[in-house]
């Protein structure tokens, strides 16, 4: 039986002797080749010598982790039966010093044992392959729901950057506003003018509110439709002219100045927030107006939100005023256009003398409602809508 065992273990080893072999003899004919410069040299020469090539090497590496883990498994089991006599030699002696009956230890050497060891070995390497295993596709799993996270993320980066974007001037108003002076924090240089006291006057038609630090040029001569009084806003502060509420600084009438409170912050423009702080404007507030060369001067004497198309609350002021009165128009709530901010004014300086001036149009109000107050600029949904649609 021996002779048998022996024969088996002479004939493996015959076999791996010659599975190196194979592999040297493939590596030393591809170095002499080299060496050689051989013109016809190609690194693995024939099908033949590739396969027998191939299949060396596989057999080597299965056989060496084979190896490895069967020796790994042989150490743990070895291990554990030391530490398993260890414990049985600590209860013997624990047991003779108490005067117990000796106990027996146990026999490690014998053939059941042997061949449950074997068995023990084999499961150990199962259970190493299966760990790894298991270590790996739970590696898997992590990285797959990773990655299903991932478009949530970027839907909800792309969410918040198309509200930021849509809502640009509601947020950029409220800011722009927070930070426009009011009158108790700053120090205006622009006071009521006194008008014996000689005052430099700018040649140029300008706006001026000391409470809210506005110095801006008013643009004349501009049509009433939202294009042309888009066109003229970019530029300053422009005259709204309607009839009934047509008039020029100094003339008996309403004197409509429009401006923007809010804008699109990719907008051009220096005076998309030039009305941003209106609703801060109270009675007896101050406001000043240089034309043709004079200063005229006016105090709030009410504000009022009304709806985009009710001209008429422009013209009724003019109506039931017998001095000239100023209305600053703009939109609110700020970031929006649903509504108008109106805030009358009435000529204080210089003192308006009843008969240099008069209305020369009184029509009446109603007939004007098809016409719309200027607005802040369309928001991006509008403005793509728009240009879908053809609309200027």
């Amino acid at each position: 039986m021996d002779n048998n065992n022996g024969g088996q273990k002479s004939s493996q080893k015959s076999s791996e002797q010659l599975q190196r072999e194979t592999i040297a003899r493939i590596a030393r004919q591809k170095v002499e080749n080299v060496y050689r410069n051989d013109p016809n040299y190609q690194l693995f020469g024939t099908a033949d010598d590739l396969k027998k090539y191939h299949s060396a090497w596989q057999n080597y590496y299965q056989k060496y982790y084979g190896e490895y883990y069967r020796n790994a498994a042989q150490k743990y089991v070895e291990k554990e039966r030391f530490n398993a006599a260890k414990n049985d030699m600590q209860n013997t002696l624990k047991a003779n010093a108490m005067g117990a009956k000796k106990v027996e230890k146990p026999s490690l050497a014998n053939s059941t044992q042997t061949k449950d060891d074997e068995e023990d070995i084999e499961d150990t390497v199962k259970s190493f392959k299966k760990e790894i295993q298991k270590k790996a596709k739970k590696r898997v799993r992590r990285i797959k729901k990773s990655r299903h996270f991932l478009p949530v993320v970027i839907a909800i980066v792309i969410l918040l950057a198309g509200i930021l974007f849509q809502y640009n001037q509601l947020i950029a108003a409220n800011i722009i506003a927070y930070m426009t002076p009011g009158k108790d924090d700053v120090t205006s240089e622009f006071v009521e003018i006194d008008p014996n006291v000689p005052v430099k006057v700018s040649s140029e038609p300008t706006l001026i509110i000391g409470k809210l630090n506005i110095v801006v040029p008013i643009t004349f001569g501009s049509k009433n439709d939202v294009n042309s009084m888009m066109t003229a806003m970019g530029n300053g502060v422009a005259h709204f002219s309607v009839p009934g509420a047509s008039a020029l600084p100094g003339e008996l009438g309403n004197f409509v100045v429009s401006g923007h409170s809010a804008g699109n912050v990719y907008e051009r423009s220096n005076y998309k927030f030039i009305f941003s702080g209106l609703t801060r404007m109270t009675k007896n507030d101050t406001i000043q107006v240089d034309f043709q060369g004079k200063r005229y001067t006016y105090t709030v004497t009410d504000t009022k939100v009304v709806e985009p198309n009710d001209v008429a609350s422009l013209v009724k002021i003019a109506q039931d005023s017998d001095v000239p009165m100023i209305t600053l128009l703009t939109c609110t709530p700020l970031g929006t256009s649903r509504y108008r901010l109106l805030v009358y004014g009435k000529q204080v300086s210089p003192e308006f003398q009843k008969g240099d001036n008069s209305i020369t149009e009184q029509p009446n109000p109603e007939t004007d409602t098809d016409i719309q107050m200027p607005s802040n600029s369309a928001t991006p949904l509008e403005q793509f809508w728009n240009w879908l649609i053809g609309k200027e």
